[in-house]
């Protein structure tokens, strides 16, 4: 016959925690951690390298918007500057500015006074078909620089400045 013989195990306790292994020294732990901190640094750098390449066409968009506004307002300056040089020559260079420089030269103020009548009524119609313009006037070529016909534009009408109200421009 058989008998049986007890068999006796000892009971396996948990280690004592001195003697327990750490979190860390596992492989699999060490791996996971690895990997963790290459995907969290690839992310880093992949979102550093996006937002560089944005920051940095916005920055050249500005720069090109920026000068293709200084370039339209070059355009606009060098139109309105070649215009102005162009009514000053006009007003400067024509024959009833040029009457009337002659008849104030001969000395005759009944000629001075029909001769200025004609500059006035160009010098009317030039302000009255330039809005931009605020004003036109005639300086006397004296020491003095005394105005001799002036126009003003007031809102959208162009009134002519009398003569008691002409002003001395020769210290400007």
């Amino acid at each position: 016959m058989r008998t049986f013989a007890p068999v006796l195990k000892e009971v396996q306790k948990d280690p004592a925690p001195s003697e327990r292994t750490p979190w860390w020294a596992s492989i699999v732990t060490r791996l996971t951690l690895v990997v963790a901190l290459l995907i969290s640094a690839a992310a880093l750098l992949s979102g550093w390298l996006v937002y560089r390449s944005g920051s940095d066409q916005l920055v050249k968009g500005a720069r090109q918007a920026m000068e293709h506004s200084l370039a339209m307002a070059e355009e606009r300056f060098n139109a309105f500057s070649g215009t102005l040089a162009s009514d000053i020559t006009f007003l400067a260079d024509n024959e009833p500015l040029h009457e009337y420089a002659a008849a104030v030269d001969s000395g005759d103020t009944a000629l001075i006074a029909v001769a200025r009548e004609r500059p006035a009524l160009l010098m009317e119609s030039f302000l009255r078909s330039r809005t931009q313009y605020t004003q036109v006037r005639v300086i006397a070529a004296d020491g003095a620089g005394t105005e001799a016909i002036r126009f003003d534009r007031i809102g959208d009408r162009v009134a002519r400045v009398p003569d008691s109200a002409l002003q001395v421009k020769g210290d400007r």
